[in-house]
C-alpha cells in the first residue's frame, strides 16, 4: 500500500469516504469540510443569481445535486439549516 494513502486509526471516530463520515454503528454523516464548502459556494451563487450573473436555473440544478448527495446520510436537519438560511 501507498504510505500515504492510508490510516490507521480507531473507528470511533467514523471512517471518511467519498464527502462522508461512516461510523461503525450505521450512522452516516456529511463531512463537515463538505458542507463548509457548499455553503460557500451556495452564498456566492445566490450572489450571482441576485445581480443577474448566474440564471436561477442553474443555482436550483446545483443546489438540487448536493441535496440528493447529502441525502445519502442521515442529513434532514443539515440539509434544512443550510438551505434556509
Amino acid at each position: 500500500m501507498h504510505p500515504d494513502k492510508y490510516r490507521l486509526m480507531p473507528t470511533r471516530g467514523g471512517v471518511d469516504f467519498a464527502g462522508f463520515v461512516v461510523f461503525a454503528d450505521g450512522r452516516i454523516r456529511v463531512r463537515s469540510s463538505s458542507v463548509r464548502r457548499f455553503d460557500r459556494r451556495y452564498r456566492q451563487m445566490r450572489w450571482e443569481v441576485n445581480q443577474k450573473r448566474r440564471l436561477p436555473a442553474d443555482l436550483t440544478m446545483r443546489v438540487r445535486a448536493w441535496g440528493a448527495h447529502a441525502a445519502h446520510a442521515q442529513s434532514y436537519g443539515l440539509r434544512r439549516s443550510v438551505l434556509c438560511r
